[in-house]
């Protein structure tokens, strides 16, 4: 499961060195023997190899030979590639197939243990996590600005294969390794946290930074700020989503970052979208930032505040405006070759072309949409996708069919700790208006709990296999 906090985190590795280390006779033989052999198989070992097999301990979910070279090689006596090799040679490390053209390296829990006693004993403990979290923190600042490009997918699962030392960065870096560095990695993850839909995770390690005293810079700070403000919006807590944008908004503004502070503009200007009396003061926000990102040519930015006007556009009502920015959206994700991007202002003309009543179209984009997030695993968009394909579903004579792909996102959204986004929650309501006129209550009560009991892959390939547009 992705959520685990950061307590549990803590708590994960159950001990199973700790009962070898009382009084030998306690212990039974078979373990007596596990420690014995791992002694020999250590001693066995030249001192560089002892020293490089303690230090890769600091891992957690698996190295590279780049992450162990970068983390572990400083005063190294021996080559990182040799080393790993020899550990490898002699079982103290196991190899698991390539991902993304990388071999893994892994160390069973057992030896996994030993190894950070043996980190532990050399006094070295605190300077390697510090390399780890400093390594960690570099790569999410990396992937943070490859996420919005043609190599998204590559970095997507870049994050999603590296995910367990992240959370051990964070969580090192912020109980005092280097608080700053905990900071910029829950900046950097925003967009990856929200995508895929680890939106109450996210929220856990937000929590856990909060009470931090360490003298963050400001701009860091507001990334921080930043990442709280998306992951407020997305569990529908707009309020907070406010109180959050505005620390960000002010501490970007301090902070003399003109990339950060439109950034907070953006983010901010979302949480305006609760009553149609507030949208404007939301729209006037998210149009200041577009003017900033235009200014400084900053396509990643340009796209998301004219999608962001869209969606603002469409909870007033005004579905002229809305059309009008996700076209412009949708031409300038395709230039920057974002595919997310593209699938969500598909998504987003399907509402434009449904609420037209132009149901095979907006049933056509929304299975384009779907198809490309699904290869792209970004499961919030997958999970808000289900609920306007529902609506669509019914309006086209399939009313039951809508209320399983319904029932599916309600329980998917759920388990992400997320929220219908409000533009599409206005139309998904009347959708379920006319769901029920066309089902008598238990029809479309049993067909909402079909939908609820899917897995998530029974719920996409429901939603792929079932078109009605092709039909004629």
């Amino acid at each position: 499961s992705n959520l685990y906090s950061p307590e549990m985190i803590r708590d994960r590795l159950d001990s199973r060195l700790g009962l070898l280390t009382s009084s030998t006779r306690d212990v039974p033989i078979r373990q007596q023997t596990l420690r014995g052999t791992l002694d020999w198989s250590y001693d066995l070992l030249e001192p560089g190899e002892q020293m490089l097999f303690a230090r890769l301990s600091v891992f957690n979910g698996g190295r590279t030979v780049e992450s162990a070279e970068a983390v572990c090689a400083s005063g190294l006596s021996i080559d990182v590639i040799d080393g790993i090799e020899s550990l490898l040679s002699k079982n103290l490390l196991y190899q698991e197939g390539e991902k993304l053209g990388e071999l893994r390296f892994y160390m069973l829990e057992t030896i996994h243990e030993y190894a950070q006693e043996k980190l532990i004993e050399s006094g070295e403990t605190e300077e390697i996590e510090l390399h780890h979290s400093q390594y960690f923190t570099s790569l999410a600042t990396e992937a943070e600005q490859e996420l919005y490009g043609p190599r998204q997918q590559y970095w997507l699962t870049k994050l999603r294969v590296e995910y367990d030392n992240l959370r051990t960065a964070m969580k090192r870096s912020l109980d005092g390794v280097d608080e700053e560095l905990g900071f910029q990695i829950i900046g950097a993850l925003r967009y990856f946290w929200f995508s895929d839909g680890l939106i109450a995770e996210g929220f856990n390690w937000i929590e856990y930074a909060l009470d931090s005293h360490a003298e963050i810079p400001l701009d860091v700070r507001a990334k921080y700020f930043i990442t709280a403000t998306d992951l407020s919006f997305a569990q529908g807590s707009h309020g907070q989503g406010r109180h959050y944008g505005r620390k960000a908004l002010e501490l970007a503004q301090d902070s003399g970052n003109e990339i950060t502070r439109a950034w907070a503009l953006v983010s901010l200007s979302k949480n305006f979208s609760q009553s149609r009396d507030q949208v404007q003061v939301g729209i006037n926000l998210c149009e200041e930032s577009l003017e900033i990102f235009q200014e400084i040519n900053f396509l990643p930015g340009t796209t998301v505040a004219l999608n962001v006007l869209g969606e603002l556009s469409r909870f007033s009502g005004d579905y002229e405006s809305a059309e009008g920015y996700y076209q412009q959206c949708l031409a300038l994700s395709h230039q920057v070759e974002d595919k997310r991007r593209i699938a969500v202002s598909l998504a987003n003309l399907a509402s434009i072309a449904m609420h037209h009543g132009k149901f095979k179209q907006a049933e056509q984009l929304e299975r384009e949409s779907i198809a490309m997030e699904v290869e792209l695993g970004t499961k919030l968009y997958i999970g808000l996708s289900f609920a306007c394909l529902s609506g669509i579903m019914a309006a086209q004579g399939f009313p039951e069919h809508g209320a399983i792909l319904f029932g599916a996102s309600e329980s998917v959204l759920q388990t992400m700790g997320a929220k219908l986004q409000p533009a599409d929650k206005v139309e998904i309501d009347s959708y379920l208006v006319a769901m029920r006129e066309q089902l008598d209550e238990e029809a479309f009560e049993n067909a909402l709990n079909e939908g609820r009991g899917m897995s998530f892959e029974q719920a996409v390939s429901f939603a792929l296999d079932n078109a009605v547009y092709e039909r004629g």
